[in-house]
């Protein structure tokens, strides 16, 4: 066992932190070596985006060609030289967006910067460069615009999942206590951030065995092994997770290791706080943080209004077939009407009735109620979540509805009249809301929503706690690109049945 006494000497300290980052490194890497690490991860994740972008590009490129091809289009940019101009212009555009290297990117600013970035560039190369006089170059940018809004962010979602141990740059934690131990959490569970955490600092040797850290993120000493570490294996990030520390404390932390680490990040104990459009701003001599609050503005909601009419429409009309097709299973396989209505709490704690496709046998609460008194597991279960795994009183096409989410397409109802939208929190019943504390404020801000964090984060296989955090994460941190992103996973969540039952 590595000696990590707190009053080891320095060297003894170093040589503890450099066997067992070393050896952490060597396991979790693939590639050829240099030295002790590789050089310049923040290059090789930068260069890994760039091959992404590129083959997104010449994927935007191509179905341009193919449609334009369809339709008899001509236009200059669909020929190896308006290509090339495409690269030459967009990728330059993704540099000054920062979008390289892409790590410790919220998925939802990272799709921002990234739409606006590519409108952007676009604009550029049609207006600049190939100086469109005809309709059909009007049409060709319309079709590239569009299809490089879709191709381009799954292009980096695959890539990030290709790239696998390439992808990320390694990271130490300063700071074993719980706060430390709910970052290294979050960044094993979101590895598209690419902060990999590799080892973690605290001058308290029992506090990493006491808040019940994983061996897979080794104890690496005291903080005063952190600038070895960073010197000899070119571990260049470091996240500080010191809670309850003085601000003269956290300053001096700061202030020493920002001298060895070119990227420190900061993380304040400050809980329930909106962090996806907070800026720095100074305040004097002190740094203030200005937290953006876009529910408490009109436009921002009078778009996201606008876009759920527009959307809910659309859906109706073209899943009337699908709802024609579901309205029938459920009626030939029981007794009973199609629809389920059931009170909820919306917008301002007005009730509101929800619309379901019936999933479930048809006066079956009397059954269920028995049920729940012969078993108090499942008691348990349903005063816990609301939910149980087995219901007994789901239908087997009832079971199927669940599995891909179609039984609350009614739902698209909802949000035309103005009870619900496309994206907001998971709407809960009247009994729900003293489960919700404090956080129910929040959840009244806005109207209830078909989708949500919730529903792209575990579903069913989140614990009710953390859906409620969820719920209360997503009103202080709205945005249209926040919502454009819950959409875009909610997609992947319903085909691949992610925590469904």
């Amino acid at each position: 066992m590595p000696d990590r006494r707190p009053r080891a000497p320095e060297h003894s300290t170093r040589s503890c932190a450099a066997a067992e980052i070393d050896a952490h490194l060597i396991a979790h890497e693939t590639g050829p070596r240099r030295g002790p690490v590789y050089a310049s991860h923040r290059l090789r994740c930068g260069m890994l985006i760039a091959l992404a972008d590129l083959f997104g590009i010449v994927l935007t490129w191509s179905f341009a060609f193919a449609a334009a091809k369809a339709l008899s289009l001509q236009s200059a940019l669909l020929t190896a030289g308006g290509l090339g101009k495409l690269i030459c212009i967009l990728m330059p555009v993704y540099l000054l967006s920062e979008l390289y290297p892409g790590v410790a990117m919220h998925p939802a600013d990272e799709l921002r910067r990234l739409s606006v970035g590519t409108t952007l560039a676009l604009l550029i190369v049609f207006g600049l460069v190939i100086q469109p006089r005809h309709l059909s170059t009007v049409g060709i940018a319309a079709i590239t615009w569009f299809v490089a809004l879709v191709t381009l962010p799954l292009s980096r979602m695959w890539m990030r999942r290709l790239g696998g141990a390439w992808w990320g740059v390694p990271t130490l934690i300063l700071g074993a206590g719980r706060l430390g131990r709910r970052i290294a959490n979050t960044l094993k569970k979101n590895p598209q951030l690419g902060l990999k955490p590799v080892g973690v600092l605290d001058d308290q040797t029992d506090r990493y065995q006491r808040e019940g850290w994983s061996g897979d993120i080794p104890y690496l000493g005291g903080l005063n092994a952190a600038s070895s570490v960073a010197a000899t294996f070119q571990v260049r990030h470091a996240i500080i997770a010191v809670a309850g520390a003085s601000s003269a404390r956290l300053a001096e932390i700061v202030s020493r290791y920002t001298q060895s680490f070119p990227s420190v990040l900061v993380v304040p104990n400050v809980q329930g706080l909106g962090n996806l459009w907070v800026q720095p701003r100074r305040a004097g001599n002190m740094l203030g943080l200005e937290v953006g609050n876009l529910l408490a503005h009109r436009l921002p909601g009078i778009l996201k209004r606008f876009f759920d009419l527009v959307l809910s429409a659309a859906g109706i009309l073209l899943l009337s077939p699908v709802f024609l097709i579901l309205y029938l299973l459920i009626r030939t396989e029981s007794r009973g009407p199609a629809f389920y209505f059931q009170q909820r709490v919306g917008k301002n704690s007005r009730p509101f009735k929800l619309w379901k496709f019936r999933s479930m046998y048809a006066d079956c609460d009397q059954a269920f109620a028995r049920a729940l008194a012969r078993n108090p597991s499942l008691a348990d279960e349903w005063r816990r979540n609301h939910k149980l795994r087995r219901d007994p009183r789901v239908t087997d096409v009832g079971r199927f509805l669940r599995k891909l989410s179609l039984d609350e397409l009614p739902q698209l109802w909802n949000v035309l009249v103005g009870d619900m939208s496309l994206v907001g929190p998971r709407p809960i019943v009247k009994a729900e809301i003293a489960k919700y504390h404090a956080r129910f404020a929040s959840y009244a801000l806005v109207r209830p929503g078909i989708t949500g964090l919730w529903q792209v984060s575990g579903r069913n296989d989140t614990s009710y706690d953390q859906r409620t955090r969820l719920d209360e994460y997503y009103v202080r941190n709205w945005s249209v690109w926040l919502d454009v992103y819950v959409l875009a996973r909610t997609i992947r969540t319903v085909l691949f049945c992610e925590g469904a039952y």
